[in-house]
């Protein structure tokens, strides 16, 4: 899951990157379909929220996702806009640099969290692998 999460925020950011910097009808499409690989990180995000949840509560889960998926859009947008606005007599893409600098650390994040959940699996294989070669000492000793 990591690996397509990393993949997905990649595409979003050479989305961003080439909407910035866009001079032609053709770059912004194209910037938008590279970006639309964001769908797939927000999806697997969830999946591997309800993970950690036990499943009478994925109802809680999922509202409250879709309630700060609501509000984050609401005040990204009077945000980006009032971004736009102050810095489109310099350089017109600026918001959308601010969008790949944000993508970029949750690709970060989403990196070490993958690390993490690694090293996590490899802790308790080898917590399972000493505890039934304790078990087979054990039984042999007898």
């Amino acid at each position: 899951e990591a690996v397509i999460v990393t993949v997905a925020c990649g595409l979003c950011d050479a989305g961003f990157g080439l909407m910035s910097v866009a001079t032609t009808f053709a770059m912004v499409m194209t910037g938008g379909m590279l970006k639309s690989g964001s769908g797939i990180a927000i999806a697997l995000y969830r999946s591997r929220l309800s993970k950690l949840v036990k499943p009478t509560q994925y109802g809680q889960l999922f509202s409250i996702l879709n309630s700060l998926e609501c509000v984050a859009n609401m005040v990204s947008s009077v945000v980006m806009i009032q971004i736009y606005q102050h810095t489109r007599h310099w350089f017109n893409g600026f918001a959308y640099t601010i969008l790949v600098a944000m993508e970029l650390a949750a690709l970060v994040f989403t990196a070490v969290d993958g690390v993490l959940a690694r090293r996590m699996n490899d802790m308790e294989a080898n917590i399972l692998i000493h505890s039934e070669t304790d078990s087979i000492i054990e039984e042999s000793d007898e």
